[in-house]
């Protein structure tokens, strides 16, 4: 019994320090999600969440890379949505990429010029 709660209580502390530390948040797996995706050389500069209540921009941004891949574009039909702002390190090139949030599974969305990943 003493090592069952002794494990549970470690658990809790490993997924407390995880959470504490960022690890599990959104704008991370977004991002994680977003470098997998895109070809080498890119880097992740900025990372904004995207909600209903956001701005129509970001939203717009959003619903109309969703309507490219034949998704949803309503935003609440997602665990989250998040706009990757990534760099390309030798050309200097900017791109957002798109990153939405089905069940346990991040769906990076590339702009039309590039493969997304899926």
């Amino acid at each position: 019994m003493k090592r069952a709660i002794t494990i549970l209580a470690l658990t809790l502390l490993v997924i407390t320090t995880l959470a504490a530390t960022g690890c599990l948040s959104n704008s991370n797996l977004a991002e994680s999600a977003a470098s997998m995706a895109t070809p080498d050389g890119y880097s992740v500069t900025d990372t904004t969440p995207v909600r209903t209540s956001d701005s129509e921009s970001h939203q717009m941004i959003a619903k109309m890379r969703l309507l490219g891949q034949g998704m949803s574009p309503n935003l609440d039909d997602y665990n989250f949505v998040e706009l990757v702002d990534m760099k390309d390190k030798e050309t200097g090139e900017m791109i957002t990429v798109v990153v939405v949030s089905e069940g346990d599974k991040e769906i990076a969305l590339l702009p039309e010029n590039m493969a997304t990943s899926k």
